[in-house]
């Protein structure tokens, strides 16, 4: 069957770790109870940070259904985390995964892809202004240190703001939006 209508078509930023995506990719396939090698997938970015945690995001389907953003992070001495959004929306300019738990850190990182040539800012709290984010020479990738959610911080009321190459508004919404889950949006 052909490629599907929602596939973002972004292409891949950065350098790729083939050996990790090949397990996200493996990890894909058990979230949807398929073979690996039915998986068709096109990675967004792949990256790491200094405690070692090592990530990739990839657009990823099976044959006959819908493009599906997964998040794959391993972490040194945890579990790996797997995080599996709904289908793609059409028109969707960003995506993201969030990096918790984070060794010798106090925040967690937000890792936001966006659509090639825009620009990605983020906005703390409701009413602060907000401020560019982008990685130096990776078009649409945006690196940020996120407060963590907690008894102590109940709720990060924090948004991104992505902009097209005009510096036009063409996303603004609550990162929570761009976390949901498959089954679920909290």
């Amino acid at each position: 069957e052909g490629v599907p209508d929602n596939l973002l078509g972004w292409g891949s930023r950065g350098e790729t770790d083939d050996v990790l995506v090949g397990r996200a990719v493996a990890g894909f396939a058990r979230q949807k109870d398929a073979d690996p090698a039915d998986v068709q997938y096109q990675v967004l970015f792949t990256g790491s940070n200094d405690p070692g945690q090592e990530y990739t995001v990839v657009e990823a389907y099976l044959p006959g259904q819908k493009a599906q953003v997964f998040g794959w992070v391993e972490s040194p001495g945890r579990e790996t985390m797997a995080d599996i959004r709904p289908a793609t929306e059409p028109g969707t300019v960003a995506v993201a995964i969030l990096l918790t738990e984070i060794p010798g850190r106090t925040t967690d990182e937000l890792v936001v892809v966006s659509k090639p040539g825009t620009e990605v800012r983020y906005r703390s709290s409701t009413g602060a202004p907000d401020r560019p984010v982008g990685v130096e020479g990776l078009d649409g990738v945006a690196l940020v240190d996120r407060a963590v959610e907690g008894p102590d911080n109940p709720t990060v009321n924090d948004s991104i703001v992505v902009l097209d190459g005009e510096g036009k508004a063409i996303f603004d919404g609550p990162v929570d939006s761009l976390l949901c889950g498959e089954k679920s949006c909290g």
